[in-house]
C-alpha cells in the first residue's frame, strides 16, 4: 500500500486509525518493495508468512529513509509488535547499517501462519525497504520470498566474468562475494575456488566449458 503526500508518523501507520485510503496498491512476491518509486510518500507492506521450521529466527529490516517491522504472535495484525527498525537510510539491502535493524530472536513454530507488517517513510532522494530472515538452521533469505532460481543462474557468470578480467578489483570483489554470510555456501564456496586458481588460471572456461587459456599472473 502506499501514500502520496504522506504528512503522518509511524505511529499513524502502525495504529491504523484514520488512515486515508492507500493512493495505490500492489501485490509482492517478496517482502521488498521498487526501489526509487517517488519522493515524499509512505509504505506498508504487510501479509502472511509461514514458518517453515520450528525454532528462533533472526530478522532484519533494511530502508531509506526509514522503516519499522512487526510481527505478531499469530495471523492477527492486532497481536503486532515491533521487532525491527531503520531509524536512518541504509544502502540497497544493507542489514547490518544500525543494530536496530536486527531482531531480537523469535520464535515460531513449523507451518504456523503470522502476520508481518513493514512501515516505510519516504522524504527525498533514493527509496527503498525489504525484509529479511535468519531460518533456525541457519539458512539466511534476505528478502524474504526471493527465489534463488534467478540468483543460483546468474552468480556463476558473474563470478567467472570477474575471473576472467583478472584485475586486482576483481579479486577483491570475489573475495567480498565469498565472505557474505547471506548467499548460499555453493556458492560462495564457488568464489573461493576461483580465488585458488586465480595465479594460474584453468584453461577450460568453467562456465562454457571451452577451451579458453589464459595467462599466469600475480597471486
Amino acid at each position: 500500500e502506499y501514500w502520496t503526500n504522506f504528512k503522518g508518523g509511524f505511529d499513524v501507520l502502525a495504529k491504523n486509525v484514520n488512515l486515508p485510503k492507500p493512493d495505490s496498491i500492489e501485490e509482492l512476491s517478496s517482502l521488498e518493495i521498487r526501489s526509487n518509486r517517488a519522493d515524499g510518500y509512505a509504505s506498508r507492506l504487510s501479509g502472511l508468512i509461514t514458518a517453515p521450521q520450528t525454532g528462533d529466527y533472526t530478522f532484519w529490516v533494511s530502508a531509506d529513509d526509514s522503516g519499522e517491522l512487526y510481527l505478531s504472535t499469530d495471523e492477527k495484525p492486532q497481536n503486532k509488535r515491533k521487532i525491527a527498525g531503520c531509524p536512518e537510510y541504509a544502502p540497497e539491502r544493507e542489514w547490518e547499517k544500525n543494530p536496530a535493524q536486527k531482531s531480537r530472536p523469535v520464535a515460531l513454530k513449523a507451518g504456523q501462519k503470522y502476520y508481518i507488517e513493514a512501515l516505510h517513510k519516504e522524504g527525498a532522494g533514493e527509496d527503498r525497504l525489504a525484509v529479511g530472515w535468519q531460518l533456525p538452521d541457519g539458512k539466511m533469505q534476505r528478502p524474504i520470498g526471493e527465489s534463488s532460481s534467478s540468483a543460483d543462474a546468474v552468480y556463476p557468470r558473474a563470478l567467472n566474468a570477474a575471473f576472467r578480467l583478472g584485475r586486482s578489483e576483481d579479486a577483491a570483489a570475489l573475495a567480498a562475494f565469498a565472505a557474505r554470510k547471506d548467499l548460499p555456501h555453493s556458492l560462495r564456496a564457488n568464489a573461493l575456488s576461483l580465488l585458488a586458481d586465480w595465479a594460474n588460471p584453468h584453461p577450460r572456461d568453467r562456465v562454457m566449458n571451452l577451451f579458453r587459456p589464459q595467462p599466469a599472473r600475480d597471486g
